[in-house]
């Protein structure tokens, strides 16, 4: 499967299922720095939900990991 076909399966998944797999990237991306512990993943799903911080949007998510293939 191509990269344009993984993002046109992707951006027609319900918006939870799209940021399922936006967190699962960036855990895959992140592997190589130290886990994050169960508290800090609260606290930033916690700053997501609040509004503290902003999402990106699975366009966004697709372009940064089209950049980093």
């Amino acid at each position: 499967m191509s990269v344009k076909e993984l993002e046109a399966e992707i951006l027609r998944l319900p918006p939870k299922e799209q940021a399922y797999l936006f967190e699962r990237l960036v855990e895959v991306l992140d592997a190589d720095e130290e886990p994050l512990t169960i508290e800090e993943l609260d606290r930033r799903a916690d700053d997501l939900r609040s509004g503290r911080v902003k999402g990106v949007s699975p366009e966004e998510m697709l372009s940064a990991a089209k950049r980093l293939l």
